[in-house]
């Protein structure tokens, strides 16, 4: 069983990079999943749009989904 951890104020998830134990390896970025992560959030007051949270779902969603579908 993987340690669990939730991020608050998560940003574009530079902490959870931090956890993945990422690397470059021949000019790519690869991420070792040690941790699950149980709950994100961000909010950036004044701003309808929420930026810095869309590139984090966009970086771990659409790994979390390729990881459920095998």
């Amino acid at each position: 069983m993987k340690p669990t951890t939730v991020e608050l104020f998560a940003g574009v998830g530079g902490f959870r990079v931090g956890l993945n134990h990422a690397r470059l390896i021949e000019g790519k970025t690869v991420e070792e999943p040690l941790w699950e992560t149980l709950f994100m959030n961000q909010w950036e007051p004044g701003s309808r749009k929420q930026d810095a949270f869309s590139c984090y779902l966009l970086r771990y969603n659409s790994r979390e989904r390729e990881r459920e579908s095998l």
